[in-house]
Parts: structure tokens; C-alpha cells; sequence
């Protein structure tokens, strides 16, 4: 039996590279040697999964979500940032982001101000969730991408990487 190497299977995909120069772009982001052992584990775990179309983008959205929590700019997405209480807690659900705190927020509380709030997509809130489809992980994209520009890429003077460019016109015509 012949063995292929997961390089040569990303090679022939389109979404596994552009996953790939995603993945090391947001690794590039983080402050030189300093230890960021669970993050390079779920680069790793990551890495392992982007010859999967269905895992990948799930994978790659909390991926930015640790990149941004490990340098210091993680989202709160434990407690509605109007209420006070937890997804679940007294009927809440999370389902809002508010775009300066990047804190959650609850459908009644954020009802009103819904075309101001990022859309908080469940699997977010649910690491248990591996597959979700192709319009949940954009919005999931949606979200991480305003605050990957304000807080790690914009005092940099970066542009967004093009291969998050890439990978999501892929994922968008799945």
C-alpha cells in the first residue's frame, strides 16, 4: 500500500493551503519567544484537520479566537454583557457579540440593538461541535474578523492575510 503524507494531501487541496498559510500568518502574529504551548497545540490539531472541508472551518475560527485570547484580546463570551447571566442561565442565549467590548450578549438584550452587534454563531459557544456548515463558520469569521483588524493586525499596520481571503471565497461558494 502506498502512504501519501498529509503534505502531499494539502498540496492538491486549495482550502487545505490557503488553511495552512492561515494558520502561520496568525501564528506570525504572536510575540516571539514566549512560550504558547497550548496554542501550538491547537495550531497542531488544526493543521491535522485542514484536509477536511467539513472540521476545518470551525477549527480555523476558534483558532483565531485563541490567537486573539492568547495575545491578550479574547472575546467574553461567558456572560451577557447586559444581564450578567450565562447561556442557559434564566432562558439566556447568547447569540450577539457587542463590536467595542467584544463581549456577549443575550437575544432580549441585544434585540434592539441587533444591526449594531456581531452575530455570535452557537458552535462558537460549543467546542464540542466539530461540523458546522458553510454559512455558520462564515459568520463565525464575521465575527473574529473585526477584532483580528482592530487589535492585532491594524496597530501593526497589517492588511488581513490574503489567504483568509482565499480560504473564505472557497468556503463561500461550497
Amino acid at each position: 500500500a502506498i502512504s501519501r503524507s498529509s503534505a502531499a494531501e494539502l498540496m492538491g487541496s486549495p482550502a487545505g493551503l490557503h488553511g495552512l498559510n492561515l494558520v502561520a500568518a496568525l501564528l506570525r502574529l504572536m510575540a516571539e519567544r514566549e512560550p504558547h504551548e497550548a496554542l501550538c497545540a491547537r495550531a497542531e490539531a488544526v493543521m491535522a484537520l485542514l484536509d477536511d472541508p467539513h472540521r476545518a472551518p470551525a477549527a480555523l475560527v476558534r483558532l483565531e479566537l485563541a490567537v486573539l485570547a492568547e495575545s491578550g484580546f479574547g472575546l467574553d463570551l461567558s456572560v451577557c454583557a447586559a444581564t450578567g447571566r450565562a447561556a442557559g442561565q434564566g432562558g439566556e442565549a447568547l447569540i450577539y457579540v457587542a463590536p467595542r467590548t467584544g463581549r456577549a450578549v443575550s437575544r432580549d438584550a441585544g434585540g434592539p440593538y441587533r444591526d449594531r452587534l456581531h452575530t455570535l454563531p452557537a458552535f462558537v459557544l460549543d467546542e464540542a461541535v466539530e461540523t458546522v456548515a458553510a454559512g455558520e463558520a462564515l459568520a463565525g469569521f464575521a465575527l473574529t474578523g473585526p477584532f483580528l483588524r482592530r487589535d492585532l493586525l491594524g496597530p501593526r499596520g497589517l492588511d488581513m492575510p490574503p489567504s483568509r481571503d482565499a480560504y473564505l471565497t472557497l468556503l463561500s461558494d461550497r
